[in-house]
């Protein structure tokens, strides 16, 4: 659903739940969605955010995370080859 929203899909999820109208939304079309997931699973690992469920996964920032959206920290992400 994240790499979805930012893409900007239509999809009928995204209209339903109004995510089309959060400023994130369309913003990264420039990436594909297999690289969006590539990024989350590292920010996962490096713990910038946590997974809960398995069926429905829901994904949370967490302390780590926001330093790292108020400039505290620096990431290095990787590029799907």
């Amino acid at each position: 659903m994240i790499s979805d929203v930012l893409r900007g899909s239509r999809g009928t999820k995204i209209r339903e739940y109004h995510l089309d109208q959060i400023p994130a939304y369309g913003k990264g079309k420039k990436y594909p969605k297999a690289q969006y997931r590539l990024w989350i699973n590292e920010l996962i690992r490096q713990g910038f955010l946590s997974q809960t469920g398995n069926r429905y996964p829901v994904i949370n920032i967490t302390g780590r995370g926001n330093e790292l959206l108020e400039g505290g920290i620096r990431v290095m992400l990787p590029m799907a080859g």
